[in-house]
């Protein structure tokens, strides 16, 4: 069964001549292995065991593959575990060792900086990957639902993006970074429509902060000029709506600070009263 998948055509896909031209039909392969194997778990378990570790072995070496040529952490269910196991290999099956030697040969320039950047950010991976699934998720527009993300969520993904952009493979933030400029585009757009502030200016801020780690990509320059040409028309009506929920706040507290002097000075003619009418009665003891 090992043999049947790992054949010559197999192994002259994953070359250097070929790899990058093939990169979809590779991934695909690897997705549809693991998905195989997660909706057949319960009939691989009950296979006899030369059979399941042949299945193993499979795995191993497909998921190998998917967290190499996938910069994604965790990509396909891939783990750093599965790539050490081929390429620390020290067997004798034919698999694993043309596998291994396909990954780390110095003459592969594909495999050899897939495999020298997975080295590098190895450690830093496994711990950003939960992050970067949080961050996905919450970027993401939900089935059937017209609404972006959250503000918050937005803001989170602008202060997180630059240190996962720094500590995981090149390409590894590109579905995060495609959702967040995607969101930011939307939320800029939206200001612009509106004839009078509805927003605080921490709002056109964080959008314009958002909006420069992207300048590199098309039209957000152009997008970040009408913004600013908007925030500096809008600038005495941004004064002005800041200023006024300064004012509502402050009188709000001015309010809430007056009934609470009202109810303890209640209480303390309550208090005097009392004690008053407790000397009284006292006096007035035989």
């Amino acid at each position: 069964m090992v043999a049947s998948w790992g054949n010559d055509n197999y192994f002259c896909m994953l070359g250097e001549g070929s790899v990058k031209k093939l990169k979809p039909v590779i991934c695909e392969l690897c997705e549809l292995l693991t998905k195989t194997v997660e909706e057949e778990e319960a009939t691989i378990l009950a296979l006899p065991p030369p059979v399941r570790k042949a299945y193993q072995r499979l795995i191993t070496g497909a998921m190998c593959i998917a967290g190499l040529i996938d910069p994604m952490p965790g990509y396909c269910g891939s783990s750093p575990a599965d790539v050490t196991l081929i390429t620390t290999y020290k067997g004798s099956e034919i698999f694993e060792s043309t596998l291994k030697i396909l990954v780390t040969h110095k003459n592969a320039p594909f495999w050899g900086s897939q495999y020298d950047e997975f080295l590098k950010t190895a450690t830093t991976a496994t711990l950003s990957a939960p992050f970067l699934k949080r961050h996905l998720s919450a970027l993401a527009l939900m089935p059937g639902s017209h609404d972006g993300p959250s503000p918050e969520a937005i803001k989170a993904a602008i202060k997180d993006l630059p240190d996962l952009r720094q500590g995981l493979r090149q390409g590894a933030t590109a579905q995060m970074e495609t959702l967040l400029l995607t969101a930011l585009v939307n939320s800029g757009r939206l200001m612009m429509l509106q004839a009078d502030l509805s927003q605080g200016s921490d709002s056109v801020n964080m959008v314009m902060n958002g909006l420069g780690l992207f300048m590199n990509k098309d039209g957000v320059l152009d997008l970040c000029r009408e913004l600013s040409a908007w925030r500096g028309k809008m600038s005495a009506n941004m004064s002005a709506h800041d200023f006024g929920n300064y004012m509502k706040d402050a009188i709000n507290s001015q309010t809430a600070s007056k009934q609470q002097y009202n109810t303890n000075n209640k209480n303390d003619k309550y208090n005097i009263n009392n004690k008053n009418n407790i000397n009284i009665d006292v006096a007035q003891q035989p």
